[in-house]
């Protein structure tokens, strides 16, 4: 609750300046550019590794766009997104053991994102610097694994009775495997520095109205589906996104 309000403070503070960077005195020149096409790269896990953060949902895409009037261009933008992995060696809990033996359980989950927004975006031309507003529509696949595995460790006579793989028993695994296709709108907006004609770095703010409704699932055992996978509506606050762009 306390990271949500600091990010609607910050989202409030980056909207209020937006206002009054975009609505100013100085006059425009409303020419359409010789190059009116752009290619921008998601370049915000790149820059949180270089700074020495890491990404807690690590998104990459790119994004297409064509310029129709010197204040607007629509856009195409492709993104994969990883929202929730980890590996089952992080996350080992003993559940028997005896005085030579002890059987560990370990958990693995997958969730990949991929989605597809087509919309448009509005911008104050041929300046250095200028406040983007955009609006898409979105499409979009989710992949969610879980997967449990038991494994027995025995202590070694031959290894100074040092625990290893036990191999009375055979490690087994358990999956459960849910897809969804998810559907919505995004609101965007941030600032643009053009650098040149052709080069410009963009940080976006866009958060997400979707529909999510599942559309497969497949168990290891039927009788671990416990809980039945539902569709939902739910907002995506997101964070700030740097993008690289470059405009032929």
């Amino acid at each position: 609750m306390k990271m949500l309000r600091i990010r609607l403070l910050l989202a409030a503070i980056f909207i209020s300046t937006a206002g009054v960077a975009q609505y100013d005195n100085e006059p425009v020149e409303l020419k359409m550019p010789e190059e009116r096409f752009e290619l921008g790269v998601n370049i915000s896990p790149a820059a949180l590794l270089l700074m020495g953060g890491l990404p807690i949902h690590t998104r990459t895409g790119i994004y297409a766009k064509w310029m129709v009037k010197p204040y607007k261009q629509y856009r195409l933008g492709l993104n994969y997104e990883i929202e929730d992995r980890y590996d089952r060696e992080l996350n080992e809990a003993p559940t028997m053991w005896t005085d030579s033996t002890i059987t560990l359980l370990y958990n693995s989950r997958n969730n990949y994102r991929y989605d597809i927004h087509l919309g448009v975006e509005f911008f104050k031309p041929n300046v250095p610097f200028t406040m983007v507003y955009g609006f898409d529509a979105v499409v979009g696949f989710n992949h969610i694994e879980n997967h449990t595995f038991t494994k027995e460790l025995y202590e070694d006579p031959d290894y100074d009775y040092q625990l290893v793989p036990s191999p009375f028993m055979q490690e087994t695994e358990d999956f459960a495997i849910v897809d969804y296709m998810y559907f919505g709108v995004d609101f965007s907006v941030g600032p643009k520095f053009n650098f040149s004609k052709n080069i410009n770095i963009m940080f976006q703010w866009s958060p997400e109205l979707l529909y999510e409704r599942p559309i497969r699932e497949s168990y290891s055992d039927i009788t671990q589906r416990t809980t039945p996978p539902r569709s939902d509506l739910y907002f995506n606050m997101r964070g700030f996104e740097a993008y690289l762009q470059f405009r032929f």
